[in-house]
């Protein structure tokens, strides 16, 4: 009985201690179960929180865009008519409206813009341009055929005398098929896709003439809002914009809305509004850039592509510059490596060609011995032997531009270089309306007085750099029978030929060793910006002076 008893009591023991066990594995498990989930819920909370703190941080990190930035530049526009354009400031003005045909990229290959292909004829006598489907001018009507013919025939029109026409002087007509242009050849030139590639080859809407009015009307990123000339103009960007370039990253509607070009002649004026704020962009005078390069406070774009030269032309017609060596005289007392360091800062460089250094065929060295050597000493001779003494001296009205001091700076240099070998020079700065003004005057009807110009020049390729000279050339530059015909013959070569290489040396020879014209500096004109260094994303095209703000946004 007793042992049974104890069986019992043993067993019930038994049983008490698997329950407490079992109670206390339950319990932990029930414990860790619960940390489990608390940790879990814990984390998801925490990880939410961390996410939100991060957007909130993001936010606030985002930096605001202007709605409007001010580009300060120191000459104004012209003329808004891609037709009948010529100078550098209309190209910055016009390169915000309209697009061209084509473009050059960055290694100077031909690339689809208006016209998304073309084809050559095997002669080069016919070029074939399919133009792009869906763009639209700014007034909402489309790019067709014959909108692009209608701005070419403005081109060739007999009456116009501007740039723009002549680089398209070599064309003879231009047609339509389908969505095709057709155009065809006085001759073969084997710079016409550069031409069509350039910025002599915006396209405007047929609205844009109306009656007597010219009402910019492009495909460009922006579109013209208001212009008063000498003033300011203003631009609202294109929300349809979808024209392709290889120069720009966003291909789309501009990141900033609103962009006003003010004009601001002085230089000191211009940089004081980039501190001001009332600028974002100043286009700078060569010490104001050569301090910012070294400013962390600035961003400073320099366009080291740009194909421009900066020199001077004569009145070749008028005694006594009509003999050759009095033209190299002059040109003989020019120290070019004293005007890059006095007046450009040392920034830009010594040119030896009628065209930027940037462009094909360029050998410095090549060129540099066709130019006439420093020799003050000679030039006196050769005045001299003329009359002229710095007693008696050879009395020269001598034109430039206002805008940039560079141009009155170096000006004077050549003044005071000139007056040592019996040469007077009446310095005469204008502004370039009045400039372009009394160019026009000058050439239409010659005085007896002889003069020389500040020549300003650009473009994508070398041969269509000489085209200007070709009578009655760009702003009457043309200079005789003889050039005319090695241009002509020039014009025959196959595109990447040895002999257009060689022909386009042989007219750069011509030009410089007769001193018909007197290369100076390159790049030139207006191949500088800067921004305050919160501002960025300015972009260069391949040659002349051509910019773009597609990019352009606060960055912090």
């Amino acid at each position: 009985m007793k042992s049974k008893l104890m069986m019992v009591l043993t067993f019930v023991l038994i049983i008490s201690m698997v329950a407490s066990f079992s109670l206390v594995g339950c319990k932990e498990e029930a414990a860790e179960e619960t940390a489990e989930e608390t940790t879990e819920e814990t984390t998801e909370e925490t990880t939410e929180e961390t996410a939100e703190e991060a957007e909130e941080e993001e936010a606030a990190e985002e930096v605001e865009q202007p709605d409007t930035i001010v580009l300060g530049l120191g000459m104004a526009a012209t003329t808004f008519d891609p037709a009948w354009m010529q100078g550098g400031n209309n190209v910055t003005a016009q390169n915000f409206i309209y697009d061209r045909l084509l473009i050059l990229d960055a290694d100077a290959n031909v690339q689809p813009m208006l016209a998304e292909s073309w084809e050559i004829s095997d002669d080069g006598m016919e070029y074939t341009l399919n133009i792009r489907d869906g763009v639209k001018f700014h007034d909402g009507t489309l790019v067709t055929a014959e909108a692009v013919k209608w701005n070419i025939d403005r081109r060739l029109d007999p009456e116009n005398t501007s740039e723009a026409a002549t680089m398209w002087q070599y064309a003879e007509s231009a047609s339509v098929e389908g969505d095709s242009v057709i155009i065809k050849m006085k001759n073969p030139y084997p710079a016409m896709l550069d031409v069509m590639a350039g910025f002599c080859s915006y396209i405007c809407s047929p609205n844009s003439v109306q009656g007597e009015e010219f009402v910019p009307i492009g495909t460009g990123p922006y579109k013209l809002v208001e212009w008063v000339k000498n003033d300011y103009v203003t631009f609202e960007s294109n929300p349809d914009y979808n024209v392709p370039n290889p120069f720009v990253d966003n291909p789309g509607e501009p990141y900033i809305k609103n962009v006003v070009l003010k004009t601001i002649p002085e230089a000191v004026a211009r940089k004081a509004a980039l501190e001001t704020g009332d600028a974002h962009f100043i286009a700078p005078s060569m010490s104001d850039t050569a301090e910012m390069m070294d400013d962390p406070d600035y961003n400073v774009y320099v366009h080291v592509r740009a194909g421009q030269i900066i020199g001077l032309q004569m009145s070749h017609w008028n005694p006594p510059f009509d003999d050759v060596e009095v033209r190299r005289a002059l040109a003989s007392v020019i120290d070019r490596e004293l005007i890059s360091e006095i007046a450009f800062e040392g920034i830009q460089s010594p040119a030896y060609a009628p065209y930027g250094s940037s462009l094909a065929y360029y050998d410095e060295e090549l060129y540099k011995s066709w130019n006439p050597d420093y020799d003050p000493d000679g030039a006196i001779s050769i005045l001299s032997a003329h009359g002229y003494t710095p007693d008696n001296p050879l009395e020269v009205d001598a034109y430039y531009f206002t805008g940039r001091q560079f141009y009155e700076t170096f000006m004077t240099i050549l003044k005071e270089e000139w007056s040592n070998v019996g040469i007077d020079a009446n310095l005469i700065g204008l502004d370039y309306p009045a400039y372009i003004q009394k160019m026009a005057e000058l050439y239409e009807k010659p005085g007896e007085k002889p003069f020389v110009r500040c020549s300003v020049r650009g473009s994508n390729s070398a041969l269509a750099s000489m085209m200007i000279y070709k009578r009655p050339g760009a702003a009457s530059m043309g200079i005789n029978a003889e050039f005319d015909a090695m241009l002509d013959e020039t014009m025959q070569y196959s595109p990447g030929s040895e002999n257009l290489k060689e022909g386009t040396q042989d007219l750069v020879k011509y030009l410089v060793s007769n001193s018909y014209y007197i290369p100076l500096i390159s790049p030139g004109w207006a191949n500088f910006w800067a921004s305050r260094s919160d501002i960025d994303g300015l972009k260069f095209g391949l040659g002349t002076i051509e910019f773009y703000l597609n990019d352009v946004q606060k960055i912090k």
